[in-house]
C-alpha cells in the first residue's frame, strides 16, 4: 500500500504502477501487461508455464491504517474515465477461505478461463463461501461433489444473489450484465447436466473447452 500523499490521484497511482510494469516486459519472464477494472494484469512465462498474477495497486487513507483507495479503470475503445473506492483491508483480510475451498477456487478459475466463461474472480469466491454457508450442515466429502454443490448453487442463485464486497459495502458483486449471468448459469447448469449423466465428465470441462 502506498502513503497516501505518494500520488495526485489513484488514476495517477494506477498508471504510474501499470507503465512500470509494462516496462519490465521481457524480464523475469514477464510477456504481457494490461489494464483491468482495479487490478494491473501481469503475464509470465515460467517453465514453459504462462501464470497470471493481479496486482492491486492501493493509496492509503490519512490517518486510517486499515483502509485506503483502490482505482477503478473505466477504460473503453471509445473514451476513458476513473473513478475510486475506498476498501478496508482488516475487514478483507477477515475474508479467509479454507485450504479446500481455495483449491475449489482454482479449479473454478481454470475452468472458466478453459471454457471463457464471464465469471469475475472476485465474485467466484465471494460464491464458493456463500455455497457453504448454504449448505451448512450437508457439505459433501468429496473434491468433485463440493465442485457440484458450487456449480448448482451457483445455477440456481447467482439471478437473485445480492452478494455485497466486504470491504465496500457500497459494492454490489452481483452488479454484472444480465448476459454475462445467463452465460455463467448456462454453464454451470451444462456442467451439472453432464455429471449427473456421466459422473467422469467433469474431469473434462477442467482439460478441454466443452463451453
Amino acid at each position: 500500500m502506498f502513503a497516501y500523499n505518494s500520488f495526485y490521484s489513484t488514476t495517477d497511482m494506477y498508471d504510474t504502477v501499470y507503465d512500470y510494469a509494462y516496462s519490465l516486459i521481457g524480464k523475469h519472464g514477464i510477456v504481457g501487461v494490461r489494464k483491468q477494472k482495479r487490478s494491473v494484469g501481469i503475464i509470465c512465462r515460467v517453465n514453459k508455464k504462462e501464470l497470471k498474477i493481479d496486482l492491486v495497486p492501493c493509496k492509503a487513507t490519512k490517518g486510517l491504517r486499515n483502509q485506503g483507495y483502490l482505482c477503478v479503470n473505466k477504460e473503453t475503445w471509445w473514451s476513458q474515465d476513473s473513478t475510486y473506492t475506498k476498501t478496508n483491508f482488516h475487514l478483507l483480510n477477515k475474508q479467509r477461505l479454507t485450504h479446500t475451498q481455495k483449491n475449489l477456487v482454482v479449479l473454478l478459475k481454470e475452468w472458466k478461463r478453459i471454457n471463457k466463461v464471464p465469471l469475475p474472480s472476485y465474485l467466484l469466491e465471494n460464491l464458493v463461501l456463500d455455497a457453504y454457508r448454504y449448505n451448512q450442515g450437508m457439505i459433501p466429502r468429496s473434491l468433485t461433489d463440493k465442485l457440484i454443490m458450487v456449480f448448482n448453487f451457483i445455477a440456481k442463485n447467482l439471478n437473485t444473489a445480492c452478494i455485497r464486497s466486504i470491504e465496500n459495502t457500497n459494492n454490489i458483486l452481483t452488479e454484472i450484465p444480465d448476459g454475462d449471468k445467463a452465460d455463467i448459469i448456462y454453464a454451470c447448469k451444462s456442467v451439472v447436466n453432464k455429471f449427473n449423466y456421466q459422473p467422469n465428465s467433469i474431469i473434462k470441462n477442467f482439460t478441454t473447452n466443452n463451453a
